[in-house]
C-alpha cells in the first residue's frame, strides 16, 4: 500500500472509509496479533461502530443533549464514585474489566469488547426504565414521565463510556464532522427510500416494503420506527451507489406494473435533489448534477 502523499493507497482508503472506522478496525485486535487488513474487515467494523452512534442519537432524544459534550474525568481516581443501583454497578465493573485490558500490555481487543458491554447496558436500562416515549421497545408506563434519577443514571454511563473512548482516542468528534459517508445526497435520497416504504406498508404493498428492506440489508444500513419517525444508521463507502440502485429498480418495478404514481415520485424526489436518471438500452445510469 502507497504511503506516498498523493498517491492513493492509504488516503483513498482514508477518505472511502473515515479515519475513525480504520481506527477502529486496528483497535480491535492486539497490536502484537496479525492483522488482516481488508476493506470488507474495516467494513466490519464500521457495523460495530454504527451500535455506538445510535446509542448517541437515543441519548440525545433522551436528554436533548450531545454525547460528545459530555465531560469525562481525565484520571483514572477521578472516575471513582459511589455504586447506588445495579447499573452503576454493572457500568463499573465495565470500567474496571477496561482499565485492566489496558494494564495487560495495551489489550486494545478486549478493551472494546467492555465498550460493547456499556452499550449493552445503556440500552437496556433505556428500555427497562421506560426512557423513550412510544418506544418500540418498551410499553413500560414509565416512559411518559422519566425522572431526573433515570436520566442522570443514564448519564453517567454515557459519561463512562466518553471516559473509557477518549482514551482510545476514538469518537472524539461527531461523525459527521468526522466521516464523508454520510453526507448531504446520502440522506435525501435515504429519506426517499423511508418514505417509500412509509408509503408501501400503509397500502399494505408488502411487496415493495420487503424489496426495501432486502435492498438495504445488504448494504449495513439499520432502519429504526419510532413514534416521530423513522431513522437510519449505518452504511459504508458505496452506500450512496447501493441506495441509488435500489431506487432505480424500485421504480423500474413500478413502471412493470404500471405504478406510474410511484416511478414518477421517484424520478421528481430525485430530480429536486439534482439527481438525473438516464435511460439506456442496457439499463437506467444516475448523475449528481
Amino acid at each position: 500500500m502507497s504511503r506516498s502523499k498523493g498517491a492513493g493507497g492509504l488516503a483513498d482508503l482514508i477518505a472511502s472509509q473515515g479515519g475513525e472506522r480504520i481506527r477502529f478496525f486496528l483497535l480491535r485486535t492486539h497490536y502484537r496479533s496479525t492483522v488482516l487488513f481488508n476493506e470488507p474487515a474495516i467494513e466490519e467494523a464500521g457495523i460495530g461502530l454504527d451500535s455506538f452512534y445510535r446509542l448517541f442519537k437515543r441519548y440525545h432524544r433522551i436528554t436533548g443533549k450531545n454525547f460528545y459534550d459530555l465531560k469525562a474525568p481525565t484520571t483514572r481516581e477521578a472516575a471513582a464514585a459511589t455504586t447506588t443501583t445495579s447499573t452503576h454497578e454493572a457500568t463499573s465493573a465495565c470500567r474496571e474489566k477496561f482499565l485492566q485490558n489496558m494494564d495487560d500490555d495495551f489489550n486494545t481487543g478486549g478493551a472494546i469488547g467492555e465498550l460493547f458491554e456499556l452499550v449493552k447496558i445503556a440500552n437496556k436500562f433505556c428500555d427497562d426504565a421506560g426512557l423513550e416515549s412510544g418506544s418500540p421497545e418498551s410499553d413500560n408506563p414509565k416512559s411518559d414521565n422519566k425522572g431526573a434519577n433515570d436520566v442522570a443514571t443514564l448519564e453517567q454511563v454515557l459519561t463512562t463510556l466518553k471516559e473509557l473512548t477518549n482514551i482510545l482516542g476514538i469518537f472524539l468528534q461527531p461523525q459527521a464532522e468526522t466521516e464523508g459517508r454520510n453526507n448531504e445526497l446520502l440522506a435525501q435520497v435515504m429519506q426517499l427510500v423511508i418514505d417509500l416504504r412509509t408509503e408501501a406498508r400503509s397500502n399494505k404493498n408488502f411487496t415493495t416494503a420487503d424489496a426495501i428492506r432486502d435492498g438495504i440489508g445488504p448494504l449495513g444500513i439499520v432502519l429504526e420506527d419510532r413514534t416521530g419517525g423513522t431513522e437510519w444508521s449505518g452504511g459504508g463507502a458505496d452506500t450512496l451507489d447501493g441506495i441509488m440502485q435500489l431506487l432505480i429498480e424500485l421504480r423500474q418495478t413500478a413502471r412493470k406494473n404500471k405504478d406510474f404514481a410511484t416511478s414518477d415520485t421517484i424520478r421528481d424526489r430525485l430530480a429536486e435533489v439534482g439527481v438525473t436518471l438516464e435511460d439506456r438500452a442496457d439499463g437506467t445510469e444516475w448523475s449528481k448534477s
